[in-house]
């Protein structure tokens, strides 16, 4: 949330980042001591998470639309982290969703689910390393 402040600090205020790192930090502790222990996959969280972080890069993605202030994208660090982001999440979102639901045992389908995930995160990794 701390990358979005400064880029979206023209579409939303300040006080929306502090309110929202606020009501999720208690909603993790929360979830944690009355619904998923620490020895679950916390999908709860982490789906949350992905929702928040797809509306942030695509406010970023809007922001970028509407002011026309870069010329070539592939030199801006903050397009490849959002683009990142963007891509990670959203193709992850339901797989944290429905995570401890439908994969209770290891199974095939499971395997092969977390192996797109670690594609996923292999290509966000590579837009980490593009922006830096």
């Amino acid at each position: 949330m701390n990358i979005y402040v400064g880029e979206l600090s023209q579409v939303y205020s300040k006080q929306l980042f502090v309110y929202l790192s606020i009501v999720f930090t208690v909603f993790a502790v929360v979830n944690t001591i009355f619904f998923q222990n620490l020895f679950t996959f916390n999908s709860n969280v982490t789906t949350v998470l992905g929702v928040v972080a797809v509306l942030f890069a695509l406010s970023y993605f809007y922001k970028l639309l509407k002011e026309v202030k870069y010329s070539s994208l592939e030199k801006n660090p903050m397009f490849w982290i959002n683009s990142g982001f963007l891509i990670y999440f959203s193709s992850n979102l339901m797989l944290f969703f429905i995570n401890n639901t439908l994969f209770k045992e290891s199974t095939e389908a499971s395997y092969l689910v977390w192996g797109l995930h670690a594609i996923v995160n292999i290509i966000l990794i590579i837009f980490y390393t593009i922006a830096i």
